[in-house]
């Protein structure tokens, strides 16, 4: 069995921190960097990444976070992949229990686990497979994310109208994407309470959001909830910490307005 780590990063910095992760060499594990370089800046493959057959750059010119995990995702022929951003660290134990996980379980099409560090969540203690509703308080990152490639739908991709670097919808990828899986009735995921990565450094959910950010809110509640209960879902769950609760509703309800008319993407409309 074979694992893809796809590491997504943007412009030259960002490709000198991926040659600071220190990537283990591990037996049956490929390291893919989706380089991101819109603005088409000069660069050159630090030397951590040029000595290494086990690792694959490759520069594109597009936008948004959404857009290069789907360069990403539109190559390779790695039975797994695993989707990474340019701020992580892995061990081989860790990268090997990932693989070790579909191997036990050849029914698994795809599976979350989980990560530490300073921003690290709480999870459930036990496995359970992906279904909607799923516990309360619980949602995936993308960098918990692994997948199986044979099972994964050509048209499942992340929407690039939402994610880092997109103008009017600043975040909820993650959560579409894993709504896009949760729908697909065909496909089995699971969680495991087993560490795979770890990741130093504030998260979104730590900072006062932009607007980019609450319109994503509000669009995600709409999608994922239908118009009615994710209205009532908007005006429940209107964030109070680190900004005021008015502007977190004109922009949340802004946002739920616009997705009134966007068209579906692999998540479905309910």
């Amino acid at each position: 069995m074979t694992l893809e780590v796809q590491i997504s990063t943007y412009g030259p910095q960002g490709l000198e921190r991926v040659g600071r992760m220190n990537l283990p060499r591990v037996d049956g594990v490929s390291y893919f960097v989706s380089f991101q370089n819109p603005l088409q800046e000069p660069w050159t493959i630090p030397e951590p990444l040029s000595k290494r057959p086990d690792i694959t750059v490759s520069e594109h010119h597009s936008r948004g976070l959404s857009a290069n995990r789907n360069h990403a995702l539109n190559r390779g022929d790695s039975d797994l992949i695993l989707i990474a951003d340019d701020d992580l660290s892995y061990t081989p134990q860790q990268l090997q229990a990932v693989m070790k996980t579909f191997a036990d379980r050849p029914d698994l099409d795809y599976a979350t686990f989980m990560y530490e560090g300073s921003d690290a969540r709480v999870y459930p203690d036990r496995p359970f497979r992906h279904t909607l509703p799923e516990p309360r308080g619980y949602s995936a990152a993308s960098i918990e994310l692994a997948l199986r490639r044979s099972s994964l739908p050509s048209a499942l991709r992340f929407d690039e109208r939402f994610g880092v670097g997109t103008d009017t919808f600043g975040a909820a990828e993650d959560s579409l994407f894993m709504l896009a899986l949760q729908r697909n009735s065909s496909l089995c995921g699971m969680f495991f309470p087993i560490v795979i990565t770890r990741h130093d450094g504030l998260s979104t959910g730590h900072r006062r959001p932009s607007a980019s950010v609450l319109r994503a809110q509000g669009a995600w509640l709409r999608i994922r909830y239908g118009a009615i209960w994710g209205l009532l879902r908007l005006l429940r769950d209107v964030p109070r910490r680190h900004t005021s609760w008015h502007r977190a509703l004109i922009h949340m309800m802004h946002g739920y307005t616009l997705s009134l008319t966007l068209k579906p993407s692999g998540w479905q409309s309910p």
